[in-house]
């Protein structure tokens, strides 16, 4: 399932929160324009848009109305779409690969600290894609036992090399430093 940020804490019209109602559960995409940002793998992104190119993906997402699209590419990285426009976000290359769950969260959470932090888009992307890259390594407890200067000297490798595949509104072409 699609996670879905809203900063709407109200209930719906039925009295319940969103991510409780059974229509939400069954037919998440009713929902999405209620979203602030959409975090889904590629799998459930197809589902939600009909295509298999992550791009696509991504300005179907935002064409539903969120604010921000994020889909999950696993070692792949992760598109980024905003109504600035579509970046293309590499994973950092871990060589130590143990265990991918949650590792898709965990980018979002990163990605969400990062930009409510600094409101730049591709930092939060770079933040959230290295963060990602440091939880594969273990399982369990130990997933969450990093180092911060670890965290952000990968995001530091990962943020030159973001690419802006759709600009939109005069977004800057290449991520400043």
């Amino acid at each position: 399932m699609p996670i879905c940020i809203s900063r709407c804490s109200r209930p719906n019209q039925d009295g319940r929160a969103l991510w409780k109602n059974p229509t939400f559960q069954q037919e998440p995409w009713r929902y999405l324009g209620l979203c602030d940002a959409v975090k889904a793998s590629r799998e459930e992104a197809k589902v939600l848009t009909s295509t298999i190119d992550p791009i696509r993906m991504a300005l179907g997402l935002l064409g539903k109305g969120p604010k921000f699209a994020l889909v999950t590419l696993g070692s792949k990285g992760v598109v980024v779409g905003s109504k600035d426009g579509i970046l293309k976000v590499p994973a950092y290359p871990e060589t130590r690969q143990f265990d991918s769950t949650g590792a898709g969260d965990v980018m979002l959470a990163g990605w969400l600290v990062a930009f409510w932090r600094t409101r730049d888009i591709a930092w939060a992307s770079a933040v959230g894609s290295a963060f990602a890259s440091l939880i594969v390594r273990h399982s369990g407890m130990a997933k969450f036992r990093i180092s911060r200067r670890e965290l952000f000297r990968r995001a530091s490798w990962i943020y030159p090399r973001v690419l802006v595949v759709q600009e939109r509104r005069g977004y800057r072409a290449t991520p400043s430093i």
